[in-house]
């Protein structure tokens, strides 16, 4: 990555407020909540939140010891100012490369939408989720993949899901945020029916968590996501998605198997939709 990046979700940085606080510190990151939202500051390698910014390793290291719970932060709208017992250093973003994260429909090939299912299939992520497979969660599993052209139960589906797993990002949030993204990226009208049942869930999570569904709703990914959909939308070889799918596999203890997992699922989704509407395969 390049000195620092920022996704275009957080701007203008005071769009919540002009004051908020350090929320959670972790090795290599940390988040500031304003008003109930987050911004992630981080230094991990190619990794960039979807509602964050990544700063090299010299600018965090600056920042990273003033730090700690609860320490004030003021915000204004290209800067971020940090309070601390042993200083103050302030962060201007317009030093920062503004990138955007965000999923738009795109067309795709059936047979390539079939190779990427099958490269996924070959990983039996059943098994590397967080979540264990038992009557209900195969229920939930046939609810979001159903062929038939009835409502779905959103709100069931999401009660069961929600919150559901450990973690700061709990696998069955992790699982929906990345089914939503996939029925974005593809044009599929069921986003926008999940999308707003989702409002009624935000509380049922953990803050980190709901930072991440409250992006998904608009379409925001993180990194490794977006360059998954990038390589998808310029009909790259299998090849490439292959090591696009393996490097969001990687991520955190279990969150990448069950983002790959929702990724899955939605495809499947879309493949057994277009099969029962027997439309012809151009989004």
């Amino acid at each position: 990555m390049t000195e620092g990046l920022i996704s275009d979700y957080l701007l203008p940085l005071d769009k919540w407020g002009k004051i908020g606080k350090v929320h959670s510190i972790f090795e290599h990151s940390f988040n500031i909540q304003v008003e109930g939202h987050l911004i992630n500051i981080a230094n991990y390698h190619e990794y960039l939140s979807s509602f964050g910014i990544f700063l090299s390793e010299a600018e965090f290291e600056q920042i990273f010891p003033i730090i700690q719970k609860d320490s004030l932060v003021k915000i204004r709208k290209n800067q971020l100012t940090f309070f601390g017992f042993q200083g103050i250093h302030t962060l201007t973003t317009c030093d920062l490369q503004t990138v955007s994260l965000k999923v738009t429909p795109i067309k795709i090939e059936r047979q390539q939408l079939k190779g990427i299912k099958k490269i996924l299939e070959a990983e039996k992520l059943v098994s590397k989720i967080g979540l264990s497979m038992d009557e209900k969660l195969q229920e939930v599993i046939q609810s979001l993949t159903d062929d038939t052209l009835d409502p779905i139960d959103w709100e069931g589906l999401l009660n069961f899901l929600i919150g559901r797993g450990k973690g700061l990002t709990p696998s069955g949030d992790d699982l929906i945020v990345a089914y939503l993204s996939t029925l974005k990226m593809f044009g599929d009208s069921r986003a926008e029916e999940l999308s707003s049942a989702l409002t009624k869930h935000l509380t049922a999570t953990t803050d980190i968590s709901r930072a991440y569904i409250e992006t998904s709703r608009e379409g925001y990914v993180n990194s490794i996501f977006y360059k998954l959909f990038l390589d998808i939308k310029n009909s790259s070889k299998l090849e490439t998605i292959n090591v696009d799918l393996r490097r969001l596999m990687k991520i955190g203890h279990t969150s990448g198997k069950d983002l790959s997992f929702g990724f899955l699922l939605g495809i499947q989704a879309i493949l057994n939709k277009k099969d029962k509407e027997k439309e012809k395969w151009i989004i």
